[in-house]
């Protein structure tokens, strides 16, 4: 299998149409760990890899179909720490 735009370690944005989970109605980053095989050839690809939390850490291992042409998620910017005076 060769696939130009998904690759193993990319980050996609999987949007509840593509696989919906309950608890994370807007959709959730996954990391792309193992590229297993076509789904329907050149549109979508079997993948194994972990559901990331909002921190990034690792939550569940899962198995899905995607499109070939998957968002990647865009990173949002860190805000540091503010000190909080009371």
């Amino acid at each position: 299998m060769t696939s130009a735009s998904l690759d193993e370690g990319d980050v996609l944005w999987i949007d509840p149409a593509v696989y919906h989970i309950p608890d994370r109605p807007g959709g959730f980053a996954f990391v792309v760990q193992h590229l297993l095989g076509w789904g329907d050839p050149g549109r979508a690809v079997w993948v194994r890899g972990l559901l990331l939390d909002g921190r990034g850490t690792p939550v569940r291992s899962l198995t899905l179909c995607v499109p070939a042409s998957q968002p990647r998620a865009v990173p949002a910017p860190r805000v540091p720490p503010t000190d909080l005076v009371l």
